[in-house]
């Protein structure tokens, strides 16, 4: 869709868009599947490019923002190799598959990460053995991956990861911020390849990035006053909710 074409409501839709990846990108990930999911009505697949600028300049944001209260390069670096992996996959992935399809994946890679969460509150102890595996942080890094190539939507599974780690609150931001501003800027070549950028969907992505900043200040107000006990439940609850949008975007027209 060319920006000439776009009618006012839908540019309401991309303004909504633009604040709830704003919002997300201070913690409270599951919201960025609204703008995944209205960015996947007006674009199509090409959404997932689309989108792309919008959240690399959210990336550099927030970077500023929360890279120096916690986190460090080291503690992402277990993430980045399984998920430049994850990458790979999610570009075949890509050009196999359809939407719906895609969809369905990413909502199975979540729920895969929701369930090891609920398990770490009945078995704790066990758990916590297993979150300190290599295997675990494989597990996640190919996931998230997968889901950021397909669809943009890794960050309930990282926020998930970085909360099944116990990290408190702000160190766990600063470990996310990280991440993404790298996977992010590694995704431009395939999505430039797959031809789902132009000049004029930057365009948009520049004409949105205020609303995105103005949201990403609102979540970290948000973020300030939330204890971390209620975090680490929202980031579970924004998840299942990330969930649901998925499998009923599928299933219900």
């Amino acid at each position: 869709m060319l920006l000439n074409e776009l009618t006012q409501s839908q540019w309401l839709w991309l303004v909504f868009a633009a604040l709830c990846i704003g919002v997300s990108k201070s913690g409270f990930s599951g919201i960025s599947l609204i703008a995944v999911s209205i960015f996947a009505d007006l674009f199509g697949k090409a959404g997932v490019g689309v989108m792309l600028p919008i959240l690399i300049v959210s990336d550099l944001v927030s970077y500023k923002m929360y890279a120096k209260l916690g986190g460090s390069w080291k503690q992402a670096l277990p993430l980045i190799i399984p998920s430049l992996l994850g990458i790979a996959g999610g570009y075949l992935c890509l050009k196999m598959m359809n939407d719906n399809q895609a969809k369905l994946m990413v909502a199975g890679i979540i729920a895969i990460m929701v369930i090891f969460q609920i398990f770490k509150t009945i078995k704790p102890q066990q758990l916590e053995r297993f979150f300190k595996r290599r295997t675990f942080n494989f597990i996640a890094g190919f996931g998230g991956g997968v889901a950021t190539t397909i669809a943009n939507a890794a960050g309930p599974v990282i926020k998930l990861y970085l909360v099944a780690k116990s990290f408190p609150k702000l160190e766990l931001m600063g470990i996310s911020v990280r991440f993404f501003l790298l996977i992010n800027l590694l995704k431009l070549p395939l999505n430039a390849q797959l031809n789902f950028m132009s000049s004029e969907t930057v365009l948009i992505d520049l004409i949105l990035s205020p609303i995105m900043i103005a949201g990403l200040f609102f979540g970290k107000k948000l973020l300030m006053i939330c204890n971390q006990s209620l975090f680490d439940k929202l980031v579970v609850l924004f998840a299942l909710i990330a969930i649901v949008r998925l499998v009923l975007s599928v299933y219900i027209t």
